[in-house]
């Protein structure tokens, strides 16, 4: 079976010559209806119908054309059947109506396609420089790249960053300004791009102009231009090693952070006022007997554990520092441990302000000062008290015995009463049973004599 060779068809130009071609072929159409009794009124009307199309469809030029042959037409259709051009009066009249009309409506559509097609084109033009000044101005690299790999379009940007002409890449597939290696997976990206219709990235590590390692972040991505339309592949890339240079600097700091923090005693706290979440590090929670899955990250956390007695302190110095009314936070108080007892804790503290002063984040440290506590209460226990009794000595006696006299100097009715005592024989105990013997008697009748006086009196 031979194939009709339709090539010629794709190669007419459709919006001069398609105007005319359909006119001529509905001539035809309609010459032939005309033999089965089509009648020339509605044959005039599809005609200028296929006119005014031609006429929107390819412009003026088109438009005259159709109607030339629209006027061949309507020459053949209105004459008679024996006498061809020749006519009876009334359709030589309906011939010279539609002789004018066929012409005006030409052209009135003619103008209207010629201002539509200057309207599109000027919006064209418009979006085309919105499109371009806004490439331009990007502080990233672009382009836009055919099937075939050949540049059609390149920012500014582009064209500084690599130190190329627009004019020069343009059409052409390189050079490439990158390394072989990454043009060659930015091609195979080109083609994923394409066959996938889904965008690809890339990190690339280049050297600059002024021979410093640069460091880039390319997308490629699919640009539809609509249905049966050639594709393209459009490009961008943005210098990230300003990014990169922070975020090697910021994780070299967390590493610093977390070893200054495992290596010191101290429990680490940082409060995040705008979110109201707290961090608290490991040896903070170890400190309380707690792990790591014990502990939230809200404030309530940390106050809940605080003695009942010590809360209202903690809480005002806390408030005091984030107004501004002390230059930091220190509070030494007791917290609750995992075994129910209580720790003795120190916790220091600075907010971080902004611009206006408002704090937005509170970091701090903790340490265990139970032990330290325990001793200055011992220390201060003995300094107070003899060692073999326990007894208050003659320093905490006489401090006593003054508050009492000032108290009832000011309260005439509040009276106390002072009670001297004397063991006798005492020292023949010690003589003939030994120091021993007479400690023992010392302890026994201090704990007798504290069982029989009520509490808040001095023995």
């Amino acid at each position: 079976m031979i194939k009709p060779d339709l090539v010629f068809l794709r190669r007419i130009n459709w919006s001069r010559f398609g105007g005319p071609l359909i006119t001529f072929a509905t001539a035809g159409v309609l010459g032939f209806l005309s033999t089965h009794g089509f009648s020339p009124q509605n044959s005039a009307s599809v005609m200028i119908l296929v006119v005014a199309f031609s006429a929107f469809a390819g412009g003026l030029r088109p438009g005259l054309a159709s109607a030339g042959i629209s006027w061949v037409y309507f020459a053949l259709s209105f004459s008679r059947d024996s006498a061809p051009f020749r006519y009876d009066r009334e359709d030589l009249e309906r011939l010279v109506v539609l002789a004018a009309i066929t012409p005006a409506i030409v052209i009135m559509v003619g103008v209207l396609h010629r201002r539509a097609t200057e309207q599109i084109v000027a919006q064209l033009r418009e979006s085309e420089q919105r499109f371009k000044a806004f490439m331009d101005n990007s502080p990233a690299v672009a382009w836009i790249k055919d099937e075939q790999g050949k540049y059609v379009f390149l920012n500014t940007p582009f064209e500084l960053t690599f130190n190329v002409r627009r004019a020069d890449l343009t059409g052409q597939t390189g050079p490439e300004p990158w390394s072989p290696e990454t043009a060659k997976q930015l091609q195979e990206n080109d083609r994923s791009v394409l066959e996938s219709g889904k965008p690809r990235q890339l990190y690339e590590t280049l050297a600059g102009q002024d021979g410093m390692r640069q460091h880039w972040w390319i997308l490629q991505f699919p640009v539809d231009a609509g249905p049966g339309q050639q594709r393209f592949v459009g490009g961008m890339a943005v210098e990230i090693t300003e990014r990169k240079a922070a975020e090697e600097a910021l994780r070299a700091s967390e590493e610093r952070y977390a070893r200054a923090a495992q290596s010191v005693n101290d429990g680490l706290w940082d409060w995040n006022l705008k979110t109201n979440e707290v961090y608290y590090s490991q040896r903070w929670k170890a400190m309380l007997g707690c792990d790591d899955g014990d502990i939230g990250t809200t404030p309530f956390e940390w106050f809940r554990r605080v003695h009942p007695d010590d809360l209202a302190q903690v809480q005002s110095l806390l408030q005091d520092h984030l107004e501004g009314r002390s230059p930091t936070f220190e509070s030494e108080h007791r917290m609750r441990h995992k075994d129910r007892g209580y720790r003795w804790v120190l916790s220091r503290g600075l907010a971080v302000r902004n611009g206006s002063g408002r704090p937005y984040r509170m970091v701090g440290a903790q340490s265990d000062t139970t032990q330290r506590k325990l001793a200055e209460e011992q220390l201060i226990h003995d300094a107070l008290h003899d060692s073999l009794t326990g007894l208050p000595n003659r320093s905490l006696f006489v401090d006593r015995l003054s508050h009492r006299i000032k108290h009832s100097r000011r309260e005439k009715d509040r009276l106390f009463g002072v009670l001297f005592l004397d063991l006798d024989r005492f020292k023949l105990i010690n003589d003939s049973m030994g120091h021993g013997a007479g400690d023992q008697l010392l302890v026994e009748t201090a704990r007798r004599l504290e069982l029989a006086v009520r509490p808040g009196d001095t023995v």
